[in-house]
């Protein structure tokens, strides 16, 4: 009942609007002009003016509405209007795509169209084209994403995208492209404070050199965290079962961080260098590690990248080549990762000093690729590819007390004994693909691509998609995908002296996907795109209980594929620009998935997203939003209440003040506005599930020159 009110709330708000908007008509048109060049210059409100050019889906620039797959493109007019200050405010606009938490330090999960897993395997996001992979656990770990102010645009595709991207394009695939010397120009400098003592000043800056096109970012972030309330983690249980009261909970969430985010490209002709280093130290671990509250526990990450770009667009008649080299070094360490707190009681053994642990992990990254586009058929794009990745688990440092009466760290390793073990594993694929205008209104796009892989069974994947033009206003798409998601060094090679154990045999999760699409330009400032998507994703990875064989009747957990999802839906979206000072932007999807035993649950069944922008006067700018997830159900497994509904209310102000040479910009925004209480799925064994921040705000103050 509360969310409607805030439906109501809004739409009254949208009323009042358009009524003040009436009198702004009244002004000279000598105002009206100079307020709507300024912002169409700055603001978001002339995108609908604009046909979106998408290069993600097919691996060039073709527009939105004829791309062979579902795709979103977010511009960085769209990121400094809704006052985003994390890729999460900005993915939590996209249809379909639901933004959920997980271990450790709450790091976010993207849901797309319902399927779930741990540590989010099934969505591939890339920076500048090149994959975020961490082998270890097959998410991203504890990666940083470039900071938004870096952000040119981002590109979202929400068909499966193995045919050209390869593993974990399961569900979808997000690139995130950032600025360039054309972009940035100048200099900028900015800061953000915000609830929970959080502050982020940044600096940009683009200029040349000796014939050099040169991009600079610096980024720093310091917060203590939101500190809503986690309810029990499983020490609680522990206390429960052996009288102690060693538990933190019900606690705080601990989600402090501090990153420092470098990166510098440097454009020559056709090359481009990016080098990236991104530096994290005492991230709080949130319901931490072992699902266990510890304010000791903290986390310590480095990740440096170097990236090499060689694009020719007319390198021969009719064809455009394009190649990279990269290398990756990312390390994680874990700090005082407890499994069971100080003076507690654990297997029938008094632990006065707790179960400590520190844990690490350290990889080498390397990839090459290369690609070209020929033209030289008529009517047709063929695009040629193949590629090398080699991804090295080189160390993983593990130390605890080997005596729990003794408060001495022992490094496990010179015992034989493992949390994963070092390893490698090399990918080598070929793709190829054909876009053929066989008509003035058609377009048929086929592809296919071949993975091969060191550690498990390569993968084929086909790609089809059908675009009709029935007339310059409607377009509509029939497509078809095949994809996969790779095992995790963790679930094939997890030691055995642990409750969870690997399973070197396991296959690739695989899934076939269908789509209809139909996007429809109503006017040049009305548009909206209507998909309907079936899929079902087969051997799916799942944890299982398996005989001990060194303990006879006792149990344990491997991992194997073992589930088959089946999911459906719709996703409807749109945009209306309304006059020259106010837009509305609006989506709705909806999913349903089952697994074997029925409702897969732990996602929202309904989100709606709505988004008002209204241009005040010549220098004020106001962006409001609302974020509606509805209709979550658990697994049918599950004993637990449904998970309750929630809406974010959104708002921000900002103020532009430009001259000839410099800009001023003033933001003020207020995020969770009525202070809903928003949880996400969390460990089954436990009550209360994982905390969204409460009401925050934030200030933001940037001066370019």
């Amino acid at each position: 009942m509360t969310s409607v009110f805030f439906i109501l709330l809004g739409v009254l708000a949208s009323w009042v609007c358009y009524a003040v908007d009436n009198v702004y008509e009244e002004k000279s048109n000598e105002y009206q002009e100079q307020a709507r060049v300024r912002a169409l210059m700055a603001l978001p409100l002339a995108d609908l003016l604009e046909v979106q050019l998408i290069g993600l889906a097919s691996g060039f620039q073709q527009p939105t509405f004829s791309a062979p797959a579902s795709t979103t493109v977010i511009t960085d007019r769209d990121i400094e209007a809704i006052g985003a200050r994390s890729l999460q405010d900005i993915l939590e606009t996209v249809p379909g795509l639901h933004l959920s938490l997980s271990e450790p330090h709450f790091s976010p999960k993207y849901n797309v169209r319902g399927v779930v897993s741990d540590r989010n395997y099934e969505i591939l996001i890339m920076v500048d084209g090149v994959p975020v992979r961490n082998v270890v656990n097959g998410g991203r770990g504890l990666w940083q994403p470039p900071p938004v102010q870096s952000i040119s645009r981002i590109e979202v595709m929400r068909t499966p995208g193995s045919a050209l991207y390869g593993a974990d394009a399961l569900s979808g695939v997000v690139n995130i492209i950032t600025k360039t010397f054309n972009e940035v120009a100048g200099t900028e400098v900015g800061l953000r404070a915000g609830r929970f003592n959080t502050y982020n000043p940044w600096l940009l800056y683009g200029g040349r050199f000796n014939g050099f096109q040169v991009a600079f970012s610096m980024d720093y972030m310091k917060t203590d965290g939101h500190e809503e309330t986690i309810h029990d983690d499983l020490q609680t249980l522990l206390d429960q079962a052996t009288g102690t009261s060693a538990s933190e909970a019900p606690s705080r969430a601990y989600l402090q961080a501090e990153h420092l985010n470098l990166h510098a490209n440097v454009i020559k002709d056709e090359w481009r260098l990016d080098v990236r280093h991104v530096s994290s130290r005492n991230l709080g671990a949130g319901l931490g590690m072992a699902t266990i509250i510890s304010p000791e526990e903290h986390f310590n990450v480095k990740d440096t990248q170097i990236n090499l770009t060689y694009h020719r667009s007319e390198w021969k008649p009719n064809w455009d080549i394009l190649a990279q080299a990269g290398y990756r070094h990312f390390v994680e360490d874990l700090n005082s990762v407890y499994s069971a707190r100080p003076e507690t009681v654990r297997g029938g053994q008094w632990l006065p000093y707790g179960a400590p642990n520190e844990i690490g992990s350290y990889q080498h990254q390397a990839h090459f690729n290369l690609s070209a586009i020929y033209r030289g058929f008529e009517q047709h794009t063929m695009r040629l590819g193949l590629g090398y990745a080699y991804l090295d688990l080189y160390d993983t440092p593990w130390q605890f007390l080997l005596d729990k009466t003794v408060p001495v760290m022992v490094d496990v390793r010179r015992l034989g004994m493992t949390l994963i073990p070092e390893n490698i594993r090399q990918n080598r694929y070929l793709f190829a693909q054909d876009t053929w205008r066989f008509h003035p209104e058609w377009e048929l796009t086929l592809g296919v691509r071949h993975d091969w892989y060191s550690d498990f069974e390569g993968e084929t994947n086909p790609r089809l998609g059908l675009v009709w033009e029935m007339n310059p206003s409607l377009t509509a798409k029939i497509l078809y995908g095949t994809s996969f998601r790779a095992p995790s060094f963790i679930e094939m090679y997890a030691g055995e002296n642990q409750a969870i154990v690997g399973n070197p045999n396991l296959k690739a999760e695989k899934s076939k996907t269908w789509e209809i699409g139909f996007d429809y330009r109503m006017t040049s400032d009305m548009n909206t795109t209507l998909t309907l998507f079936d899929y079902r994703v087969k051997d799916k990875i799942q944890q299982q209980l398996i005989p001990n064989p060194n303990a006879g009747v006792t149990r344990i957990f491997s991992y194997n594929n073992i589930e088959t999802l089946q999911g459906n839906g719709l996703e409807w979206e749109g945009r209306w620009r309304m006059n020259s000072r106010m837009s509305v932007a609006a989506n709705y999807a909806y999913a349903r998935v089952e697994n074997d035993q029925g409702e897969a649950g732990n996602y929202p069944h309904h989100q709606v997203y709505l988004r008002y922008d209204w241009l005040l006067g010549k220098n004020w700018f106001l962006n409001s939003s609302l974020n509606w997830i509805l209709d979550r159900d658990r697994p049918v497994s599950s004993m637990q209440p449904p998970l309750a509904d929630y809406a974010t209310l959104n708002f921000s102000l900002r103020y532009a003040e430009w001259a000839d040479t410099y800009s001023w910009h003033f933001v003020a925004g207020l995020r969770n506005a009525l202070d809903e209480e928003r949880r996400e799925p969390g460990d089954v064994r436990l009550f209360g599930d994982y905390p969204k921040a409460g009401r925050e705000w934030f200030s933001e103050i940037r001066y370019r020159f």
